[in-house]
Parts: structure tokens; C-alpha cells; sequence
């Protein structure tokens, strides 16, 4: 009897034309939506009452407290179809709005930012992170500029009411190109780690909260030069925790710096570099162009996700699926850091392709037979979706200094791929018509995507007289949480001054008596 009553419900549901059932109850298939609605991620998505806490919209059960979903019945609620209830086979039975549920799989089928805001569930409105703008010189026109007085306005004399404009243009240009300059900042020491904070979460590593770089001119107190003829510096930076010697790195020599990212060799890398000028010659203070005879340093960036672009499918490929090592000897030989991850590290949904997989595979084994091999090579392109280009890219590390060693076991003929691969993406970065060159004057505090935006410096010459740098480094989530609350306040403000309403925002269902649940 049970039998029957269940073969007719499939048949119930199946026989409308726009919703399905398969046998087992594990896929709900509704017309409309681009893709099948798995029962567990249908499940998890509910927002009844037996299923999530209403006050803060978090899921209230482990996994293993109920048993595996799998839908009973669904129907459409009303004449206009806008509701679909969902019956599943343990009782548990709930309404979703099929406006969110096509939201929710649109926003995950694409997902190509990484973000897929529109499918979060525990926000009371939908996040709405800008797109990226992977730029070149001919593109980035100007450097986006804010005035350090307006980034530091106190609330109370914004006038805006919670929304703080330059505030919020600022994470929204980091969001998007992933640089941008303050001006007018204090020259004095500490503004860096100050700054971090404000925009995002100082994140301070074994060097300290910031680090500092001088360059002192020669004097005849000191010997400016060493044996090999190179500038001597007077002051490097130390660990403020007093730790260790002297720390030791390339930026601290007069010595020029290719395109890098910083601190590879760190697990999670840092990603926002901060770098302020405290001391340093400047060509706009004589009135010249960069550079001049009274100020020859100049700093460079360019837009790694831009560069990507510019890659065979070949190259991106190898870039993003072969591991290498980056290192560090904590600056003083005390110690060792190591991240052992692809140059380009793609969002966690997107899969390096098959035939990079392949490439780097370190299986000898016999080849299957014909038909095996083509089987296999079908549920690959089934299991893995190839993506490329800036869009695919969480995060990109290059640096020459802290090495990027590539490993032996991927046998020569890849090994030959990959550093062909790894020398033409060095090739553009440092290609000058894709890039920058700027020179930063006293004052000027320059903020990066360190995760994207790759750097470089000059040489200092002897003429060029001091220079007092002091970094730092911040955090992504600070940015991400900063720049997703001011938007929601230039939204309020906006409804305020439009004298529009909110739209309204649908309560979540209360449902009671669902007893399949085993208690912990």
C-alpha cells in the first residue's frame, strides 16, 4: 500500500509539466531554473523555523542528526506559481519563494567572481561586491586619489549619516582595480598600521605590525659603500618584539626590485600592502617629471589579473595547476616559512583544467585501453570546470626573490612548459606599456591588492638623498566587511533622500512539529 501511495505522488508530480521527481527523491527538477535542484542543498536552504534559528538565520542541526533528504512531493502554492512547497520523506515539509530559489541557482551557476552574493543565506539583504576591472596603462588612466582628511573625518562631521563617501569610494576602487593613493597623510611614523585599520584589519607578521625602510645618504661619518661599489644602508628594519638580528631583504639595499608579490611564502598571504612615504626626494617638488636628475627613484605596478589575460590556455593552465615552493628564511636565518601553492591560485569552485591535470600528473602507470581512456576523459570534463582568465583567479604570487621553486617528480617535458609558461608571464609584467611608473612624494600613502597587483622599485641612487618608507599589510575580510556595510548605509541614505521605502524583505517561514531530528 505504501508502494502505490509513493508511485502515485512521483506520478503526481512527475505528470505536471514543470516540476519532476527523480525515483530516489534526490533531485528536484523545476521549470524555469537552470539547473536541478539537489534535495540536501535544496534542504539546507530552507529558512523555516524547524530548520534554522529566525533571530540569526544560522542552521540550527548537524548533518548527522537527520537522515539523508530526499523529496517526497512538491507543488506549486497559489495560482501565480510564486511558491513551491516541498514535502521530503521524513516528515519535514517547507515553502520556498521561487523567485529566491532562481536568485540562489543563478547566482551559483555563475559564481564566476567567486562571491556568488546573491546566493548568501544568513544576510537580511542581498550583497552586492563590484566587479572587477582588470586594468593596463592604456586603461587605468589616472591613479584613484583620496585626501587622507576626508578618509578621516570623524562620522559627526561627514553629515552623511553612517555613510562615509571616501571611505567607501576607496575599498570600492581597491575592489575593483585594486590600488589607489591617499594624499595628505601625517609624516610621521605609525600612520601605516593606523590607515590599516581603518580600512580593513592590520595583519602583522613576524616583522612586526609594519616594517620600515631607510635608505640614510652617505655622510662622512659613514662608508657609503661597500666592496662591490653598491650604496651601504645606514638603518634597516628590526622585529619589534626584539627577536632575531637584523632582518635582511632585497627592498633594503639601493638595489632595483623586479615585479613581485610580497610575503608568497606566507599561508594565507597577506592582502592588502600599505606603503608610506614618510622621506623621500620628489620631482614635483622642483617642479620636473619623473624621474629627474634630483630624484631618479620610481616605483612600478601592474595589474596581474590583466596579464593573466594575455596567456595561452596553455600557460594559464600550467600557471595554475603546477605547485611550487616560495620561501623565506624569517629575514635573519633564525628560522624557515614555506607556501607550496601555483603561481595562480583559483577560486575554490574552479578546477585547474583536464589536460593541465593531466600534464602534471606524476602517475607513470600504462595508459588504459581506448575505450577506458575515453570514459575517463568524459567524467573529467564532467567533474572539472575549466576556467580561465582574471575572473577564475583567487589570487596570483610571483616573486623572484623568495623563489617559486618549481618540483623535479613533473618530469622535464612539463618542467620545460612550465618555466616557458613562468617566463613570458615575466616577460608582460615587466612589459612597460602594461604597467605604471609613478614617483610618490612625501606624504602619499599607496594601498595595493597584494593578492593581484604586482610591484617593483628602481634603483636609488646616492643622489637621491633619504628615503623613509614604513609598510604594512591588512586583511581581506576587513575590506570585504567595511565595504559591504557602507554600501548598505549609502542604500539607506538614499531611500532617505529619494523618499523611497526599503523594499520589503520576506519574513522567514514558521513552521512546528517536525520531529526527525536526533538531538545531540
Amino acid at each position: 500500500m505504501q508502494v502505490l501511495l509513493f508511485a502515485a505522488l512521483i506520478l503526481y508530480v512527475s505528470s505536471a509539466a514543470d516540476l519532476s521527481v527523480n525515483s530516489d527523491g534526490s533531485v528536484l527538477s523545476v521549470d524555469g531554473l537552470s539547473a536541478p535542484l539537489q534535495a540536501e542543498w535544496l534542504r539546507e536552504r530552507s529558512t523555516s523555523s524547524d530548520w534554522i534559528e529566525l533571530e540569526s538565520l544560522q542552521p540550527r542541526y548537524s548533518p548527522d542528526q537527520y537522515v539523508t533528504p530526499q523529496v517526497l512531493s512538491a507543488r506549486f502554492v497559489g495560482s501565480r506559481k510564486a511558491e513551491l512547497e516541498v514535502v521530503f520523506r521524513d516528515g519535514f515539509n517547507t515553502t520556498y519563494d521561487v523567485g529566491d530559489l532562481r536568485k540562489w541557482v543563478d547566482a551559483e551557476s555563475a559564481g564566476a567572481a567567486g562571491h556568488a552574493g546573491g546566493a548568501f543565506m544568513q544576510t537580511a539583504e542581498d550583497t552586492d561586491l563590484p566587479q572587477l576591472q582588470p586594468w593596463t596603462k592604456a586603461t587605468l588612466g589616472t591613479l584613484h586619489t583620496e585626501l587622507f582628511q576626508d578618509l578621516t573625518a570623524p562620522l559627526n562631521e561627514t553629515g552623511d549619516g553612517g555613510d562615509r563617501p571616501a571611505l567607501r569610494r576607496t575599498l570600492h576602487s581597491l575592489l575593483t582595480k585594486g590600488i589607489m593613493v591617499i594624499k595628505g597623510v601625517p609624516k610621521v611614523e605609525g600612520e601605516c598600521s593606523k590607515m590599516a585599520n581603518l580600512l580593513s584589519l592590520l595583519q602583522g607578521t613576524n616583522w612586526g605590525s609594519q616594517f620600515e625602510v631607510r635608505v640614510a645618504p652617505p655622510t662622512p661619518q659613514t662608508n657609503p659603500r661597500d666592496q662591490s661599489g653598491d650604496l651601504v644602508l645606514n638603518e634597516i628594519s628590526e622585529p619589534e618584539d626584539g627577536l632575531g638580528d637584523e632582518l635582511k631583504d632585497l627592498a633594503y639595499t639601493p638595489k632595483s626590485i623586479g615585479m613581485h608579490t610580497d610575503n608568497p611564502y606566507r599561508n594565507p598571504t597577506p592582502k592588502y600592502q600599505l606603503l608610506h612615504v614618510i622621506d623621500q626626494c620628489s620631482c614635483e617638488a622642483v617642479g620636473e617629471e619623473a624621474p629627474c636628475a634630483a630624484c631618479t627613484v620610481v616605483n612600478s605596478f601592474v595589474d596581474g589579473f590583466a596579464v593573466a589575460d594575455l596567456l595561452t590556455p596553455q600557460e594559464f593552465d600550467l600557471l595554475s595547476s603546477v605547485p611550487v615552493r616560495f620561501e623565506n628564511n624569517g629575514g635573519d636565518g633564525s628560522t624557515a616559512l614555506w607556501h607550496t601553492v601555483p603561481m595562480f591560485e583559483l577560486h575554490p569552485h574552479f578546477r585547474p583544467s583536464a589536460a593541465a591535470a593531466a600534464a602534471a600528473s606524476d602517475d607513470e602507470s600504462p595508459p588504459p585501453p581506448l575505450q577506458q581512456q575515453q570514459q575517463q576523459q568524459q567524467q573529467q570534463q564532467q567533474q572539472q570546470q575549466t576556467c580561465r582568465g582574471a575572473s577564475c583567479i583567487l589570487s596570483i604570487r610571483f616573486s623572484t626573490k623568495s623563489g617559486g621553486y618549481a618540483p623535479l617528480h613533473l618530469g622535464p617535458e612539463v618542467l620545460q612548459r612550465f618555466y616557458a609558461a613562468r617566463r613570458r608571464f615575466s616577460s608582460l609584467v615587466h612589459n612597460q606599456t602594461l604597467g605604471i611608473q609613478t614617483q610618490f612624494s612625501p606624504g602619499d600613502l599607496v594601498v595595493f591588492d597584494n593578492n593581484r597587483v604586482l610591484h617593483a622599485r628602481s634603483s636609488i641612487a646616492p643622489s637621491d638623498g633619504g628615503r623613509f618608507l614604513q609598510g604594512c599589510y591588512s586583511q581581506n575580510d576587513g575590506a570585504l566587511l567595511n565595504y559591504e556595510r557602507l554600501r548598505r548605509a549609502h542604500k539607506k541614505k538614499k531611500w532617505t533622500t529619494d523618499g523611497d521605502a526599503p523594499p520589503s524583505q520576506p519574513l522567514p517561514q514558521r513552521q512546528s512539529g517536525w520531529a526527525g531530528v536526533r538531538e545531540l
